[in-house]
């Protein structure tokens, strides 16, 4: 059942990327939406008229809170096809990826989004805890040490310097000085 269920999704995305190579225009991207996933009215209306990278961000953040992972998806590519270098919509992905298991991707995402933005913290620290999830804990230090660089104050860099941290035993091998985690 899964299988059949990740092959109509290969296929349904295959198609979507045929149809927009094909067409080439707005009509091609709001194509490429499943059908399934409707969002309120107001914003199916400006995405039918003029379709943006901020409104297919917002409709994928709509989606995406309401745990409709596969729609969300969907919208953040759309956005970001039309703005490659959109922060918020790279960011909301990933957000997006996180929630629904996808670490590994979120992670690549961040990364992009952490070039677009390098000064804002909250990029670094969602990219650690990504970083974590995926038991990269020495890679998560480094992000959350540079969330910490740019927010000294921020809580979650620091909590999760510290899980980080105690996962990867970094304290007991000396690398990391207690200050580093503790600091406030």
């Amino acid at each position: 059942m899964l299988a059949t269920k990740i092959a109509r999704c290969l296929a349904l995305k295959m198609f979507r990327v045929w149809l927009a190579t094909l067409c080439g225009s707005s009509l091609a991207l709001a194509a490429q939406e499943p059908p399934a996933c409707r969002g309120p009215a107001e914003l199916e209306q400006i995405i039918a008229s003029h379709p943006s990278a901020g409104a297919y961000d917002a409709l994928g953040a709509y989606f995406g809170q309401r745990r409709q992972f596969p729609c969300a998806f969907t919208a953040f590519e759309l956005a970001l096809r039309l703005e490659p270098n959109s922060w918020e919509a790279r960011y909301n992905l990933a957000l997006a990826l996180l929630e629904s298991g996808n670490a590994e991707r979120a992670v690549r995402e961040l990364r992009v989004a952490a070039r677009l933005r390098p000064a804002t913290p909250l990029t670094h620290t969602t990219l650690g805890m990504a970083l974590g999830e995926l038991g990269r804990n020495d890679a998560a230090i480094a992000e959350f040490q540079t969330a910490l660089k740019l927010d000294p104050k921020s809580v979650p860099a620091l909590d999760g310097t510290n899980k980080s941290a105690y996962r990867s035993k970094t304290l007991h091998r000396g690398n990391l000085p207690p200050e580093e985690c503790t600091r406030r």
